[in-house]
């Protein structure tokens, strides 16, 4: 059965017009009439059609819940004990304190400073949403961005912030300084 579009239901009075020339409305009405249970066996085609892709896209998100879970328990973050019960590993603890500082905003107290700090970095790209979320944080302390990787403010860095660091395991790969003479810098 061909489908009708929208354009092709347009189409086809304009070609019964122009082949038959003049025709009357009750002659199209008369036409469309006795196409009318090919449009409802069409709606009733996509209907079941949009059921079947719901089912699908439930199937689909179900399958990634389970790639998941199996994924999860392949890396050591979770295990399954013998009752069927999952249970976090010391590195799936680890991983939640990580994810728990990334995820949630923290808002940490600004206390402005009559000097300039200067806050270097260079995280590895493998560790992209943990330099991502310095970067946001900086921002949030109001530090101006010098460089990608060096930011400046006069805001004294929160004992908690610096807590959050030694947690995400970055401290290695930042330095802050207390700037005593600006130079070129402003």
């Amino acid at each position: 059965m061909k489908r009708i579009t929208r354009g092709g239901i347009t189409e086809s009075v304009l070609r019964g017009v122009e082949i038959f020339g003049e025709i009357s409305e009750d002659l199209i009405c008369a036409f469309f009439d006795a196409r009318k249970g090919i449009f409802f066996a069409e709606s009733q085609r996509i209907k079941r059609h949009r059921e079947t892709e719901k089912q699908n896209y439930d199937y689909r998100k179900k399958q990634e819940f389970y790639k998941l879970l199996y994924r999860l328990r392949k890396e050591g973050y979770i295990t399954q004990t013998k009752n069927k019960k999952l249970e976090l590993t010391e590195k799936g603890k680890n991983k939640l304190l990580s994810l728990s500082v990334l995820v949630h905003k923290k808002k940490y107290k600004k206390e402005k400073i009559s000097y300039p700090i200067l806050v270097v970095f260079d995280i590895p790209e493998y560790m992209r949403t943990k330099r991502d979320w310095l970067r946001n944080t900086l921002v949030a302390l109001d530090f101006q961005m010098v460089q990608k990787s060096v930011w400046m403010g006069k805001t004294r860095i929160p004992e908690e912030f610096l807590e959050d660091i030694k947690d995400l395991l970055l401290f290695t790969y930042i330095h802050i300084f207390k700037v005593q003479e600006k130079g070129t810098l402003r």
